[in-house]
């Protein structure tokens, strides 16, 4: 009987070895796709530390303050900014968490507007 026992055995073959890796590689590429989403979506979040620089000046128009675009859009490190029309100082608030006062000061003045820092 053991030797009518060989012919009916079924052989075992390995795991399909080209499926396995296949597989590893979708892992692989979700994992990744994962990791750099989350890295991407990081550098969107506002840095931990914020400040609101108020200046006076003498921005008393919407021209003056669409002339004054390019100079605030060119220094890096500002998030945002504003110029209230109606405050009597016609205040600038920046947001930034990188640019020193100084630095848009002395930006706005070599354009030629008044600028200064407005303390608390």
């Amino acid at each position: 009987m053991a030797d009518g026992e060989d012919h009916l055995r079924v052989k075992q073959t390995p795991p399909d070895k080209p499926r396995t890796v296949a597989a590893i590689c979708v892992a692989a590429t979700v994992l990744f796709i994962r990791f750099a989403s989350a890295i991407f979506s990081f550098n969107k979040l506002k840095p931990l530390y914020m400040e609101i620089l108020v200046f006076k000046t003498d921005i008393h128009s919407r021209k003056r303050v669409n002339a004054l675009k390019p100079y605030l859009e060119n220094i890096k490190g500002i998030i945002k900014w504003n110029v209230d029309l109606q405050d009597i100082d016609n205040v600038l608030r920046v947001e930034t968490a990188s640019i020193s006062a100084c630095a848009i000061e002395k930006t706005l003045q070599q354009a030629g507007y008044y600028c200064e820092e407005l303390q608390d």
